[in-house]
């Protein structure tokens, strides 16, 4: 028997079942990296090179990966010089994409002369393996571990991947009517999964956040919000692609609140979307606690956020008429 060709996923297998299968791939060619700089105390398993060493990995690695149009299946079979060292391949990642761990993975695609790569990065692995897995592995709590595999569908893979964990991010962050935010309002604009910008124009003492962009140095995230505005208050809520769970209350204030005379509402438009501006100097004074750490916002900044959407004039007319400009 040919080695690898062991390394299968049926299209009969129970874990796809009722699926719609879009990406079958077996037998490929795989090598596991990690990274234990942020691990704690473990011993690193021979199956993985490491990516700050020269260090090989023990064994011969083969890979199979399903996607179909509700999970992400990969699983690994080793090989060693005596042959086969994994009776059945281990199962590796498991998710459905409705799971929380599902957009927090990242995939890219990478091109040789002979060869194409998929790279498929688990941040803190163990959220992705089950507890054999990561044993039997010998996988160190903390660790990023980084699946590479060959083959010429890398790119297709984690384009589609991608585009999948985009739109579900977006559809997350969403402000729904029943918030307890609204109790006893009148919803004027409600604005769910819209491209979002940070941008910090003046900043205080202290360290950036990477979420923020400035006028050299671009976001490391990708930004999405959702914004209420009602007959009393204006609510932002912000979610960053593949690092929140949930979306983050950025602002929420009434009407009344004295600090909207520091405040700045405006609208850009251009050929392709209208953009809504709000501009908050000493920016933390609006953040809850939670944002504010969550974000790392150092004090006394001054913040924009850009929201992408064609009702910006709308929405900037409503909240200044409110505030009483």
């Amino acid at each position: 028997m040919q080695e690898g060709s062991s390394c299968i996923i049926d299209q009969n297998d129970p874990r796809l079942a009722g699926q719609q299968v879009a990406f079958l791939l077996e037998s490929m060619r795989c090598r596991l990296l990690i990274d234990t700089s942020a691990a704690g105390a473990g011993r690193r398993s021979s199956v993985y090179e490491e990516e700050s060493a020269a260090t090989p990995a023990k064994y011969r690695v083969y890979a199979a990966l399903a996607v179909t149009d509700q999970k992400f299946l990969l699983v690994v079979q080793r090989f060693s010089q005596e042959g086969l060292k994994d009776h059945v391949p281990h199962e590796y990642v498991h998710l459905a994409f409705t799971d929380q761990s599902f957009t927090k993975m990242f995939l890219e695609y990478s091109n040789e002369e002979r060869h194409t790569y998929l790279g498929i990065t688990l941040p803190n692995a163990e959220q992705f393996l089950g507890p054999s897995t990561t044993h039997e592995l010998g996988v160190p709590e903390n660790s990023t571990v980084k699946i590479i595999i060959t083959t010429y569908k890398a790119p297709d893979i984690a384009m589609h991947i991608n585009r999948l964990m985009t739109s579900i991010a977006a559809e997350q962050c969403s402000i729904h009517t029943t918030d307890a935010r609204l109790a006893g309002q009148k919803v004027v604009y409600l604005l769910n999964s819209v491209a979002c910008r940070l941008r910090i124009d003046s900043m205080g003492t202290g360290k950036r956040s990477s979420v923020y962009e400035t006028q050299d140095t671009a976001s490391q995230y990708v930004v999405y919000a959702a914004l209420a505005a009602t007959e009393e208050k204006l609510i932002v809520d912000v979610m960053r692609l593949r690092k929140d769970s949930r979306p983050i209350e950025y602002l929420c204030a009434h009407f009344t609140n004295p600090l909207w005379k520091d405040v700045d509402l405006s609208f850009a438009n251009n050929e392709e979307t209208s953009q809504l501006v709000i501009t908050l100097p000493g920016a933390e004074r609006w953040l809850g606690p939670m944002a504010a750490s969550q974000l790392e916002l150092p004090p006394q900044s001054c913040i924009r956020v850009f929201i992408d959407t064609w009702k910006a004039p709308d929405i900037a007319m409503h909240v200044k008429a409110r505030i009483g400009r």
